[in-house]
């Protein structure tokens, strides 16, 4: 029998998509490895090998494709985890990844901080060159600028570098001659440049994800040549495609020198699916809603077509490659509380919630305090967090480690929807005990970059 698979690697769970030849379909779910997100592939392969008492070399030869999507680039982003990138630019807008637009989402909130850009300023090296908006070169590119940016990568061990200079989508001249100089001094960095990636207008948006591309492009090339690398080793010979965050496909080589287009294709999937199911019932116009562990995520279909958008973000970086309009809100999870040094209750926002929980506090980023508290009052504390920033109807999610290892939870109920976990530095309690049908459990804590709220009185 020949099969086709569609393959969601998650922060979770992968999932598994088997169709047969004659219609029929099976689901299978294994657990993510986030080191290496192939090894949970193979997991999974595996399983189905052997619910077919054969070898998964064996398998795999009824396999004709595959269709893989992945959150690989979406959490590299997301926790800051990226390649460590360099930026060459027009002299004079050294600053744009930090002034963006000018835009400031919370207008009002004093203590609302900047995003963080994704390269350093230090790794920021203007150059000097201009083209003007007819993409006459005004100022030649001064190719020693583009050398010494060479000399302070090497010596601050760059794995990536991003090109982009005014006005090049009109003409790309002195792109080219500074990619040319970077391919040739630093043959094994991952390179992009603006003007082959999105040659647009609007300057912050394309610098924005030029860079994105340059950040999250090793990550996505290591993944997919171990991936290729182990498909090769079980003798897969089928076709192998990447989904993209516009809903299409890519080949993995394609996918390598443009790894942006990966960016929030985890939730693409899901429209693409719903009209496929809508158009069996006879409808034309729906919404999708794709519920997750950390998200929940919501998309518009009109006449079968799903909404497009240009001005896509991703952790309020900008990303400027179309991709369809999913609107994605933190249901389910997405929340950290804390007890600080002050004995204060913090709600803040989650920088990511990986697969293994263990794993993602593995850096050691979190506080130990002897808590004066009962579980009660943390609890407490908690809500009177969420309704002093107005949040009255907020799903929280604590997500907690004991320190570099075993949480003691499993990961499906760590990513239970509608889950709070407070802390507790003394043991990780199993009770749970529950306020306004939502879940408690005690663990450990994390901190970020917290609005302060005292705990409520009793």
């Amino acid at each position: 029998m020949r099969y086709n698979m569609g393959i969601d690697v998650g922060g979770t769970f992968t999932d598994f998509l088997l169709t047969h030849e004659d219609g029929t379909a099976q689901i299978y779910k294994v657990l993510s490895t986030p080191d290496d997100p192939s090894i949970g592939l193979m997991n999974g392969l595996k399983e189905m090998a052997r619910d077919r008492n054969i070898t998964v070399q064996d398998f795999i030869q009824d396999v004709d494709t595959i269709v893989h999507g992945t959150t690989v680039t979406t959490n590299a982003v997301l926790t800051y985890r990226g390649a460590k990138t360099g930026l060459l630019t027009t002299k004079g807008h050294r600053d744009v990844l930090e002034m963006r637009r000018g835009i400031r989402e919370e207008q009002y909130d004093n203590r609302y901080t900047n995003v963080e850009p994704l390269v350093q300023r230090r790794l920021r090296y203007p150059v000097e060159e201009r083209v003007d908006y007819k993409g006459d070169s005004i100022t030649a590119i001064n190719e020693k600028d583009v050398q010494d940016a060479v000399a302070l990568f090497r010596k601050e061990g760059v794995e990536a570098v991003a090109i982009c200079f005014m006005n090049s989508f009109v003409n790309k001249e002195h792109e080219e001659v500074a990619a040319k100089i970077i391919r040739e001094q630093m043959p094994d960095a991952y390179l992009t440049v603006s003007s082959t990636i999105l040659p647009s207008i609007r300057f912050y948006d394309r610098i924005s994800t030029t860079v994105l591309n340059s950040y999250v492009g090793p990550i996505l090339r290591n993944y997919l040549a171990s991936l290729l690398l182990r498909l090769k080793d079980i003798g897969f010979k089928g076709v192998l495609l990447i989904m993209q965050s516009n809903g299409g496909v890519v080949s993995p080589e394609i996918a390598m020198d443009n790894a942006a287009v990966t960016l929030l294709s985890g939730p693409a999937g899901g429209p693409v699916a719903g009209i496929a199911y809508t158009t069996i019932q006879g409808y034309d116009d729906c919404i999708t809603v794709d519920m997750g562990g950390t998200s929940f995520d919501a998309a518009l279909i009109k006449n079968r077509t799903p909404l497009v958008t240009t001005e896509g973000e991703i952790n309020r970086l900008r990303l400027a490659l179309p991709m369809l309009n999913i609107v994605t809100i933190g249901a389910g999870g997405g929340s950290i509380g804390w007890i600080d040094e002050g004995i204060r209750v913090y709600g803040g926002k989650i920088f990511q919630c990986d697969a293994h929980i263990d794993r993602l506090f593995a850096s050691g980023k979190f506080i130990r305090l002897a808590i004066p508290f009962t579980r009660q009052e943390l609890v407490d504390g908690m809500y009177a967090t969420l309704h002093a920033n107005g949040r009255t109807d907020a799903y929280i999610r604590l997500v907690v480690t004991r320190g570099p290892g075993n949480l003691g939870l499993s990961p499906f109920t760590c990513s239970r929807p509608n889950t709070i976990i407070i802390a507790d530095t003394i043991a990780l309690y199993p009770q749970e005990m529950y306020r306004d049908g939502m879940e408690v459990i005690i663990a450990k804590t994390v901190r970020t970059s917290p609005r302060m709220v005292p705990p409520r009185a009793k």
